[in-house]
């Protein structure tokens, strides 16, 4: 994945500005047409009236004419623009969670509403330029350009004053948008720390109002909206500043050039006729120039965007894993079939800071259970073996051929995990079931989900399969939702079950579907847990210590010595005797 955005000067985009190119010269060509008309009526005014009537109506209607054409030009102007840059919006945002989907989750974590805020907002700041900036600046400045060299021909001095000006306004308002950069930079990172808060407190309300926190949650969040605000104005301020530095420039424009066309008019080198005409050019075009302050403050919104989703990109490019090798198709083929089980080995695997120089080997079909104290790396090694997380040194070898060299897809497909690293997703509970294999037969999804106990629940629920999941599945108990996630991992047939403690919080009836699909399951499993049945189940245990694995055997054995897996185990194992 490149760390760069896509070039928004496509084939299409170019075509597209060929097109804005040519509706640039026919506003200039209506604004110079009712320009001229304007001067026309005001010279026929001063005739006898039958000479002055019969033409007056033909210039009426000219000057109409040009109108709404020009309306007509700035209506598909803005519908194509609008077009141009909401196409390129939504490839950026394609792009990023194509990167964001390649990265391993656990080595870069990031805040949700900061992230939401970067993909949308930053995209949004770019299609502003695109669908707003970037074609008044092209239409825009075609339109004043046609009408400054029509002003140089008619009226030289006006012409001369106006080129001038507008030159002098360009020239301030690039110094002043320059200097924008940092309002502009310092805004979107508020906004982003603002919507980080939000996303984290919102969704722990159950902890603040549990541990009394609620008021002071209240100030934290209000310094965080002051400061967002503080940030905001200053923003505004700074952006406003450059719309009325273009504003104040277009009225010094037609202040100025009005007085050369007087002076002018006074020497009698031209008539009150052709003033008023020029007058009429001056306003038609003011509205392109009045706008260039939004253009600049678009311009640096979207620079800053830029910046913002090309560190992103940057970022996600250093931590992803590796592309699969070309030989990636043969590699699947040594990899035992779908459904069968799998041999792991791990190699010299180490995270930094988290793992170091783990090294076992699992024979096909074998229940291995990890254990340890918190922290000690039990959920980072799983998450190394599933690929959420990628290996600073060492590697994972399935049925000795490396996962990096497995397709993704393939990949998913061999290893089932159920883990809250893991959630289920919103929406309904069939898409859920169905996520990691939404082409499975109906007799399949029957026999998953009757092994995992997910039909007892579908007998529970009203709508059954349809029955909608909130954020994370909230809606449901613990239980329920473990009850799923298992029957989603085992729905794609695979060879090896990663579980991250499947049996906390778990209520009898949904205990005993976990010793169901332990035992029925004929693929290789490892399991994280904390429960002295499930160890028994095992017929390996590894236990881990600040990432390293520091003891192995057969469950019996080191529950019986002075080993660490009693130490761990001691006050279970004191209850059951």
């Amino acid at each position: 994945m490149s760390p760069m955005l896509p070039d928004p000067f496509d084939a299409a985009t170019r075509r597209t500005l060929r097109q804005l190119v040519l509706v640039g010269l026919a506003q200039g060509a209506c604004v110079v047409a009712g320009a001229l008309a304007v001067r026309a009526v005001v010279h026929r005014v001063g005739l006898s009236p039958p000479a002055a009537l019969a033409t007056l109506g033909m210039l009426l209607l000219a000057l109409a004419t040009s109108g709404v054409l020009l309306a007509a030009l700035r209506w598909w102007e803005r519908v194509q623009a609008e077009a141009l840059g909401q196409t390129y919006a939504a490839r950026v945002r394609l792009h990023v969670f194509d990167a964001l989907a390649r990265q391993p989750q656990r080595a870069t974590a990031r805040s949700h509403g900061a992230l939401l805020m970067r993909v949308a907002g930053d995209s949004a700041a770019l299609r502003r330029w695109l669908s707003r900036a970037l074609p008044r600046l092209l239409v825009g400045g075609l339109t004043v350009g046609l009408a400054l060299l029509t002003l140089a021909v008619w009226l030289p001095p006006v012409g001369a004053v106006a080129m001038t000006t507008y030159a002098l306004t360009a020239v301030v308002l690039a110094i002043r948008a320059r200097r924008a950069a940092p309002a502009v930079r310092a805004a979107r990172r508020r906004q982003g720390i603002l919507a980080a808060e939000l996303g984290d407190r919102l969704g722990a309300l159950a902890t603040v109002h549990l541990f009394g926190q609620v008021e002071r949650e209240r100030r934290r969040l209000d310094r965080r909206q002051q400061a967002m605000v503080r940030a905001m104005v200053g923003q505004r301020r700074t952006l406003a500043g450059l719309a009325a530095c273009s504003q104040g420039g277009a009225a010094v424009t037609a202040a100025l050039s009005l007085a050369a066309g007087a002076w002018w008019v006074g020497l009698g080198h031209a008539t009150v006729a052709d003033l008023v005409g020029a007058a009429s050019l001056l306003a038609f075009a003011g509205p392109s120039v009045g706008g260039l302050g939004r253009v600049a403050a678009d311009r640096q919104a979207a620079r800053v965007a830029h910046e913002r989703l090309t560190a992103l990109l940057v970022a996600t490019r250093d931590a992803a894993p590796l592309p699969p090798d070309k030989d990636a198709a043969f590699a699947e083929r040594q990899v035992s079939r779908p459904g069968a089980a799998v041999a792991l080995s791990l190699q010299s695997v180490s995270v930094r800071g988290v793992l170091a120089d783990v090294t076992a080997s699992v024979p096909p079909g074998a229940r291995v259970a990890i254990v340890g104290a918190n922290g000690a790396g039990k959920s980072s090694l799983l998450a190394v073996v599933c690929g959420l997380a990628r290996p600073d040194a060492g590697e994972v070898l399935l049925d000795e051929v490396p996962v990096d060299s497995l397709s993704p897809a393939e990949r998913r497909r061999r290893i089932g995990v159920v883990s809250p690293d893991v959630p289920l997703l919103r929406g309904t509970l069939g898409r859920n079931l169905g996520y990691a294999c939404p082409r499975a037969s109906a007799r399949r999804r029957e026999r998953v989900e009757t092994l995992c106990g997910v039909d007892e629940l579908l007998r529970q629920l009203p709508q059954g399969v349809a029955t909608r999941l909130e954020g994370s599945a909230r809606n449901l108990s613990w239980g329920q939702r473990q009850r799923i996630a298992w029957a989603r991992a085992l729905l794609s047939g695979p060879g090896l079950l990663l579980l991250d403690e499947p049996d906390a919080h778990l209520d009898t009836a949904s205990a005993g579907h976990l010793d169901q699909v332990l035992q029925r399951f004929p693929g290789t499993v490892l399991m994280v847990t904390h429960d002295l049945h499930r160890l028994r189940t095992a017929d390996e245990v590894w236990v881990l210590e600040g990432g390293r694995l520091v003891e192995r055997g057969a469950p019996d054995s080191l529950l019986a010595g002075p080993t660490r897996t009693r130490a761990l185990f001691a006050r279970q194992l004191r209850g059951a005797a």
